[in-house]
């Protein structure tokens, strides 16, 4: 393909891919018809030669001058068209992640409503666990004769810790699962005005069917998930008794202040008292 069917090929694609490397071939094309022309220039005015020689001298000077204008004029346009290619490509290029993050903006959104209700039931879980290890811990200081000491939640589940850089303690103090609407209390997350800072679960309202109907049904006393599993019989329906046990714990407005645990916290970091 000659180099002005490479230039008219470029400038219908409308694309910029490969048109610097046809700008930089008729570049060069220019500076070889101006070689040409100064040649063929030089030629004509040489008295020697015949008159035809002459004429066909000067006929390929100017021929060489034509090509040299038709190239500079091609290279011009190769470059404005090139610049706007890329402005178009970098145009749809932003468009396209625009749209990417529109849709997975909204598709996070959907996700997130879900939440509330992960948050809750992975909060109760939390405070059943902590309040567990506290038990164990208090037993193991008092055990009764002829018994050994309790494992506890954390071993049975996870099996022991054989190596701290492969498998790392829950840290269950250090858990935060913040609420979905702003407010000052997490949905389960360390009490700071408890001296140890122990974990309370504060579970967020979901939905209009679960607010309470009356201000008689939120006149209990607020009290941790903690010490309310640690008094409970145990239950042949745990997920029900935590859904049951999460709507009784919710206020009108949605924040539930639950009491700090009266049982000293568990600490799981080697840095923290125990």
């Amino acid at each position: 393909m000659s180099l002005a069917d490479r230039v008219i090929e470029a400038l219908k694609a409308g694309k910029s891919a490969g048109m610097a490397t046809l700008i930089e071939d008729v570049e060069a094309g220019i500076l070889a018809a101006e070689r040409r022309n100064t040649q063929a220039a030089e030629r004509a005015l040489d008295p020697f030669l015949a008159e035809s020689e002459t004429a066909e001298a000067r006929q390929t000077a100017q021929d060489a001058t034509y090509e040299r204008d038709r190239l500079v004029n091609a290279a011009k346009r190769l470059r404005e068209a090139r610049s706007s290619f890329i402005a178009a490509e970098q145009q749809a290029e932003r468009r396209r992640m625009y749209d990417d993050a529109l849709a997975k903006r909204d598709a996070a959104v959907e996700s997130l409503r879900d939440y509330p209700e992960l948050a809750n039931a992975i909060g109760e879980i939390l405070a059943e666990v902590h309040a567990a290890e506290n038990a164990v811990m208090l037993a193991n200081q008092n055990l009764p004769a002829g018994v050994q000491g309790l494992e506890g939640v954390e071993t049975l589940s996870r099996g022991p810790m054989l190596d701290a850089y492969l498998t790392a303690p829950m840290s269950l103090l250090r858990i935060i699962l913040p609420a979905m609407r702003h407010r000052g209390m997490p949905i389960y997350g360390p009490d700071r005005s408890s001296l140890y800072s122990t974990p309370v679960f504060t579970p967020e309202i979901t939905s209009s069917a679960e607010r309470p109907s009356s201000d008689a049904e939120t006149a209990e006393a607020p009290e941790t998930v903690g010490a309310r599993q640690g008094a409970s019989a145990p239950n042949s329906n745990p997920g029900a008794a935590r859904s049951a046990a999460a709507s009784d714990r919710t206020g009108e407005a949605g924040v539930s202040w639950s009491a700090p645990s009266p049982v000293r916290p568990m600490f799981h970091d080697a840095g923290e008292a125990a």
